[in-house]
Protein backbone atom coordinates (compact mmCIF):
# COMPACT_ATOMS: atom_id res chain seq x y z
CA UNK A 1 0.00 0.00 0.00
CA UNK A 2 2.76 2.49 0.90
CA UNK A 3 4.51 1.67 -2.37
CA UNK A 4 1.44 2.73 -4.41
CA UNK A 5 0.90 5.87 -2.31
CA UNK A 6 4.58 6.83 -2.32
CA UNK A 7 4.83 6.28 -6.06
CA UNK A 8 2.00 8.73 -6.80
CA UNK A 9 2.84 11.37 -4.18
CA UNK A 10 6.61 11.51 -4.63
CA UNK A 11 6.48 13.45 -7.95
CA UNK A 12 4.12 15.99 -6.35
CA UNK A 13 6.47 16.44 -3.40
CA UNK A 14 9.39 16.98 -5.78
CA UNK A 15 7.47 19.63 -7.73
CA UNK A 16 6.49 21.30 -4.46
CA UNK A 17 10.10 21.40 -3.33
CA UNK A 18 11.05 23.01 -6.64
CA UNK A 19 8.34 25.65 -6.21
CA UNK A 20 9.51 26.43 -2.66
CA UNK A 21 13.17 26.53 -3.62
CA UNK A 22 12.26 28.49 -6.71
CA UNK A 23 15.36 28.91 -8.77
CA UNK A 24 16.89 25.46 -8.83
CA UNK A 25 16.51 22.64 -11.28
CA UNK A 26 18.11 19.78 -9.42
CA UNK A 27 21.45 21.01 -8.07
CA UNK A 28 21.79 23.66 -10.81
CA UNK A 29 21.00 27.32 -10.22
CA UNK A 30 19.20 28.67 -13.30
CA UNK A 31 16.74 31.21 -11.97
CA UNK A 32 16.52 34.93 -11.69
CA UNK A 33 16.58 36.07 -8.07
CA UNK A 34 14.58 37.50 -6.38
CA UNK A 35 11.18 36.41 -7.72
CA UNK A 36 9.54 38.85 -10.15
CA UNK A 37 6.36 40.63 -9.02
CA UNK A 38 3.26 41.27 -11.09
CA UNK A 39 3.45 44.57 -12.97
CA UNK A 40 7.27 44.83 -13.14
CA UNK A 41 8.88 45.22 -16.58
CA UNK A 42 11.40 42.51 -17.45
CA UNK A 43 13.64 43.19 -20.45
CA UNK A 44 14.90 40.46 -22.77
CA UNK A 45 17.65 40.50 -25.38
CA UNK A 46 18.69 37.95 -27.97
CA UNK A 47 21.07 39.07 -30.70
CA UNK A 48 19.83 42.47 -31.83
CA UNK A 49 16.23 41.78 -30.80
CA UNK A 50 14.90 43.48 -27.69
CA UNK A 51 11.76 42.53 -25.85
CA UNK A 52 9.87 43.25 -22.68
CA UNK A 53 7.35 41.32 -20.65
CA UNK A 54 5.15 42.37 -17.79
CA UNK A 55 3.84 39.49 -15.67
CA UNK A 56 0.19 39.75 -14.70
CA UNK A 57 -1.86 37.34 -12.61
CA UNK A 58 0.92 34.99 -11.51
CA UNK A 59 -0.52 32.15 -9.43
CA UNK A 60 1.08 29.30 -7.53
CA UNK A 61 -1.70 26.73 -7.21
CA UNK A 62 -2.21 25.81 -9.91
CA UNK A 63 0.77 27.36 -11.68
CA UNK A 64 -0.65 29.95 -14.05
CA UNK A 65 0.52 33.19 -15.58
CA UNK A 66 -0.76 35.94 -17.82
CA UNK A 67 1.61 38.54 -19.27
CA UNK A 68 1.93 41.44 -21.70
CA UNK A 69 4.77 41.24 -24.21
CA UNK A 70 6.58 43.56 -26.61
CA UNK A 71 9.46 43.01 -29.00
CA UNK A 72 11.29 44.47 -31.94
CA UNK A 73 14.12 43.07 -34.04
CA UNK A 74 15.55 46.30 -35.52
CA UNK A 75 18.01 46.90 -32.65
CA UNK A 76 15.92 49.69 -31.12
CA UNK A 77 14.52 49.34 -27.63
CA UNK A 78 11.45 51.55 -27.20
CA UNK A 79 7.84 50.43 -27.18
CA UNK A 80 6.01 53.76 -27.15
CA UNK A 81 2.46 54.22 -28.39
CA UNK A 82 3.55 56.63 -31.15
CA UNK A 83 5.89 53.93 -32.54
CA UNK A 84 3.25 51.22 -32.61
CA UNK A 85 4.02 50.10 -36.19
CA UNK A 86 7.70 49.57 -35.35
CA UNK A 87 7.26 46.74 -32.86
CA UNK A 88 4.95 43.86 -32.00
CA UNK A 89 2.95 43.48 -28.83
CA UNK A 90 0.36 41.21 -27.32
CA UNK A 91 -0.80 39.28 -24.31
CA UNK A 92 -0.08 35.67 -23.49
CA UNK A 93 -0.53 32.88 -21.00
CA UNK A 94 2.10 30.52 -19.70
CA UNK A 95 2.31 27.36 -21.78
CA UNK A 96 3.53 23.94 -20.59
CA UNK A 97 7.29 23.54 -20.96
CA UNK A 98 8.12 19.88 -21.46
CA UNK A 99 11.86 20.41 -20.98
CA UNK A 100 11.54 21.45 -17.30
CA UNK A 101 8.99 21.94 -14.55
CA UNK A 102 6.77 25.00 -14.74
CA UNK A 103 5.48 27.00 -17.67
CA UNK A 104 7.05 28.97 -20.49
CA UNK A 105 6.65 32.50 -21.75
CA UNK A 106 6.90 32.73 -25.53
CA UNK A 107 6.91 35.78 -27.79
CA UNK A 108 8.97 36.69 -30.86
CA UNK A 109 12.41 35.07 -30.56
CA UNK A 110 12.06 34.70 -26.78
CA UNK A 111 11.29 31.51 -24.84
CA UNK A 112 11.58 32.03 -21.08
CA UNK A 113 10.96 29.45 -18.34
CA UNK A 114 8.67 30.44 -15.46
CA UNK A 115 7.38 28.89 -12.23
CA UNK A 116 5.12 30.28 -9.52
CA UNK A 117 6.49 31.44 -6.19
CA UNK A 118 3.44 32.99 -4.52
CA UNK A 119 0.29 34.59 -5.88
CA UNK A 120 1.60 37.73 -7.55
CA UNK A 121 5.23 36.54 -7.84
CA UNK A 122 7.08 34.05 -9.99
CA UNK A 123 10.55 32.91 -10.96
CA UNK A 124 12.00 33.40 -14.43
CA UNK A 125 14.72 31.10 -15.72
CA UNK A 126 17.81 31.83 -17.77
CA UNK A 127 18.73 29.52 -20.64
CA UNK A 128 22.06 28.87 -18.92
CA UNK A 129 22.57 27.67 -15.38
CA UNK A 130 25.40 28.75 -13.09
CA UNK A 131 28.69 27.35 -14.41
CA UNK A 132 27.46 26.77 -17.97
CA UNK A 133 29.21 28.55 -20.82
CA UNK A 134 27.39 31.61 -22.14
CA UNK A 135 27.39 32.49 -25.85
CA UNK A 136 26.69 35.90 -27.40
CA UNK A 137 23.31 34.79 -28.82
CA UNK A 138 21.95 33.36 -25.56
CA UNK A 139 18.80 34.81 -24.04
CA UNK A 140 19.67 37.65 -21.68
CA UNK A 141 17.28 39.04 -19.06
CA UNK A 142 17.16 42.26 -17.05
CA UNK A 143 14.59 42.73 -14.29
CA UNK A 144 13.80 46.41 -13.83
CA UNK A 145 11.94 48.27 -11.11
CA UNK A 146 9.88 50.04 -13.77
CA UNK A 147 6.16 49.46 -14.21
CA UNK A 148 5.54 51.72 -17.25
CA UNK A 149 6.72 50.34 -20.60
CA UNK A 150 6.40 53.84 -22.09
CA UNK A 151 9.31 55.04 -19.93
CA UNK A 152 11.75 52.33 -20.98
CA UNK A 153 14.42 52.22 -23.64
CA UNK A 154 15.82 48.69 -23.58
CA UNK A 155 19.02 49.91 -25.26
CA UNK A 156 19.87 52.34 -22.43
CA UNK A 157 23.31 51.37 -21.03
CA UNK A 158 21.90 51.49 -17.49
CA UNK A 159 20.34 48.06 -18.09
CA UNK A 160 22.50 45.03 -17.31
CA UNK A 161 21.48 41.91 -19.24
CA UNK A 162 22.50 38.54 -17.81
CA UNK A 163 22.44 35.08 -19.41
CA UNK A 164 22.88 33.07 -16.19
CA UNK A 165 22.78 33.68 -12.44
CA UNK A 166 26.59 34.13 -12.31
CA UNK A 167 27.04 35.93 -15.64
CA UNK A 168 28.61 39.37 -15.03
CA UNK A 169 26.25 40.61 -17.74
CA UNK A 170 26.48 43.02 -20.64
CA UNK A 171 25.25 46.58 -20.85
CA UNK A 172 22.85 47.47 -23.60
CA UNK A 173 24.11 49.88 -26.23
CA UNK A 174 21.97 52.46 -27.92
CA UNK A 175 21.14 51.92 -31.58
CA UNK A 176 22.77 54.54 -33.80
Amino acid sequence: MFYKWGKSVLPLLMIGALAINGCSIGPKQCGVRPPVSDGVVVLAKRGKSYGALIPRKQRLLPDSLEYEWYYRSDGKGTFRLQERGSFRQGVGRGIPDRSKPGLAIRFGPFFIGWSGHTDGEGFLYYDRCAGERVSPDDLRLCVTKETDIQRIDATDPKWLYKASPVDPGVRASRHK
